[in-house]
């Protein structure tokens, strides 16, 4: 996830490749293009864009906060400002900071370009807490953080720069032009798609080397480790739950955070980079982050557009609201009578009107109906939901720890455009590599691999067990 300016035109930037597919192709069966289509006439792209961005923060940021109860809440939606105007260029080349060329490109564009300081500069570089790195997008690989806590907009990204060993990482795929660094600790995950590494861009927040090329850390520069001692880095070591460099702290450390790499990237208990503190402060309190992510957000998203109008800014002149109509129905049925009561609720329109020269906003009327059915024989009863026909399970596929309200953890295999549950099914009954799926909101994805759930309101998360074919479970 990278940053945008006012204009919405960060989104080129060749590190940007891989947005293309999300912003028009459609990766996975929808573009923002396609949902831009309804909103063109009323809301500037620049300002669509800022949205489509905090909404992927919003969402991210509700599954850390249903996983970590407690903790601190982020409200971009509240003191969101609309009124950008949309510029068009052929070329934003040097938009975002160059990776290879470190934390002098992040003073160029972050602190020079948009004004912030360097602690603003290193809460905005929070956003590496989402996805990842690929080859054939940006050219590097791996994720900035594990797998789960990269689809979570929280403070890890932050907890993983200094309570993990780094080394640099040469000519990714034989690019001599991309260089980053991998994790060289004990906890490192080997394996291609477990791959954790960061970018110049990043280590030299913190990191700085020392000697005839000292200056914030530059891979193909500099041949050292990063890594901090325990006792320099308390509070990240509590916010990643005790461990460190993929152990505990104790004797041993430099060998436990970077294996044979013997030169250590600057003093190893006083880290040197411009936003050292900062990083630090970020990783032991949650809270500052997110305090520093706001006000950094919004300067960068704000910069250079004049007249932005708060939401609630906008001047009404006529508005309508309808109440909601709800219709409850009940029948009940025993052995000795026949008795049918139906009990309909009246409408109720309630409608305030203001007039003056300004724009007309009306609210449309919403019905409810809600049906309860209950058959009683003697003492025995039974209840059907309309729910079950909507759960309803083909061969072979099983909730996932009890499926409702509950969102798959694992390998996303792909997102498929299906109007209902049971399609989202067949679907993967059909793709060769799918073992489960998820099914939110009218969206299905398919699953490579179900490892677990986390809560979420709304979703459904179902196992694909066997390849025996589809039709009702028994």
């Amino acid at each position: 996830m990278a940053p945008l300016n006012a204009s919405g035109s960060g989104r080129r930037d060749p590190d940007n490749a891989g947005l293309r597919e999300c912003l028009v192709t459609g990766e996975h069966g929808i573009s923002l293009q396609e949902v831009y289509q309804s909103f063109c006439t009323e809301v500037s792209l620049a300002d669509f864009l800022v949205i489509a961005a905090e909404a992927v923060i919003a969402s991210t940021r509700a599954r850390h906060e249903q996983a970590t109860p407690g903790a601190p809440q982020l409200d971009l939606r509240s003191s969101f400002r609309f009124g950008r105007t949309t510029s068009p260029c052929t070329s934003v080349t040097g938009s975002l900071p160059n990776p290879e060329d470190g934390c002098a490109a992040v003073e160029q564009v972050f602190v020079n370009n948009l004004g912030l300081d360097w602690t603003e500069a290193a809460a905005l570089m929070g956003v590496h807490t989402l996805g990842r790195a690929h080859i054939g997008n940006s050219g590097y690989h791996g994720w900035w953080s594990d797998p789960v806590n990269s689809r979570r907009f929280n403070n890890d990204y932050y907890v993983s720069l200094l309570a993990k060993g780094w080394i640099p990482e040469l000519a990714i795929n034989g690019n001599a032009g991309k260089n980053q660094w991998q994790r060289s600790d004990e906890g490192a995950d080997n394996t291609f798609d477990g791959h954790e590494m960061m970018l110049n861009t990043d280590l030299c927040l913190v990191y700085s080397e020392n000697g005839q090329n000292g200056g914030p850390v530059i891979a193909s520069e500099h041949d050292c480790c990063a890594w901090l001692t325990s006792d320099t880095i308390p509070g990240a070591v509590a916010s990643n739950g005790g461990e460190y460099c993929g152990g505990t702290p104790g004797r041993g450390e430099r060998g436990q955070c970077c294996g044979a790499q013997q030169n250590d990237c600057g003093n190893r208990n006083d880290p040197s980079g411009p936003a050292a503190q900062a990083v630090l402060a970020f990783a032991a309190d949650e809270a500052a982050w997110i305090e520093a992510f706001d006000r950094a957000w919004h300067r960068a998203t704000e910069r250079g557009a004049e007249g932005l109008r708060s939401l609630g800014d906008c001047t009404a002149a006529t508005t309508t609201i309808a109440t909601t109509t709800t219709t409850t129905t009940t029948t009940t049925t025993t052995t000795t009578a026949a008795t049918t009561t139906t009990t309909t609720a009246t409408t109720t329109t309630t409608t305030t009107t203001t007039t003056n020269t300004a724009a007309t906003t009306t609210a449309t009327t919403t019905q409810v109906a809600t049906t309860t059915q209950g058959t009683t024989q003697g003492t025995s009863a039974t209840t059907t939901s309309t729910l079950s026909s909507t759960l309803e399970l083909l061969r072979g596929f099983s909730l996932a720890d009890g499926g409702i309200d509950r969102s798959c953890v694992g390998d996303v295999d792909e997102v498929v455009n299906v109007g209902n549950i049971r399609d989202c099914q067949e679907a993967c009954a059909d793709a060769r590599r799918c073992r489960g799926v998820e099914f939110t909101g009218g969206v299905c994805t398919l699953w490579r691999s179900v490892d677990s759930t986390e809560s979420a309101v709304g979703s459904v998360c179902l196992r694909f067990r066997s390849r025996g074919g589809k039709g009702r479970g028994d």
